[in-house]
């Protein structure tokens, strides 16, 4: 049955106890509802202790979760600049070392090993000077234009002596960096 028909049966009198009583509920939801209406505010809601500690961790939490981000990015972006900055210097140094080349890695070998040969071979060697290590540097300078390789080149004679050579790739001069027996 409808509530239009429950509740003209509660205006005549007619209505049974359980119809009047569900029909006594609703206008008394109604009058709240017309209350609340008519003051024009809600219900407040009242912030207990408890509330307030809570709302204090997460702000705390927020703040210091901002504060790891915002570290956080600024780290990256300071490894990016210093990246492309390094990136720009050792890129302009090798470009330039390798324009300054009038000496390469393999001619710089034979010139080390003719060099030891006419200077450092000694009677009771055993064998051919070889060449034991060598290493490929770019010596940086003030002006980036001006960078060179520097080859360190280590030789060594079954019996003989070992020695560490260093050869200007521009000039082709060799500097005795380090020597000793066998």
């Amino acid at each position: 049955m409808s509530f239009e028909k429950i509740y003209e049966k509660y205006r005549n009198g007619t209505a049974i106890e359980e119809e009047a009583a569900l029909v006594e509920e609703e206008i008394a939801k109604a009058r709240k509802l017309g209350e609340i209406l008519e003051t024009g505010s809600r219900p407040e809601t009242v912030l207990t202790e408890a509330d307030v500690a809570t709302v204090k961790k997460a702000k705390k939490r927020h703040t210091l979760k901002t504060l790891f981000t915002t570290i956080l990015i600024v780290f990256a972006a300071m490894a990016i600049v210093t990246g492309a900055v390094l990136g720009g210097v050792f890129g302009t140094a090798t470009s330039s070392a390798k324009k300054n080349v009038k000496v390469g890695a393999d001619e710089a070998k034979q010139i080390v090993l003719e060099f030891y040969k006419n200077n450092y071979t000694k009677s009771g060697s055993m064998g051919e000077p070889f060449v034991k290590d060598f290493e490929r540097d770019v010596e940086m300078t003030k002006n980036l234009k001006n960078c060179y390789y520097r080859y360190t080149i280590e030789v060594d004679q079954p019996g003989g002596y070992e020695i560490e050579f260093e050869v200007d790739s521009r000039t082709g001069m060799i500097k005795v960096v380090d020597w000793g027996n066998d």
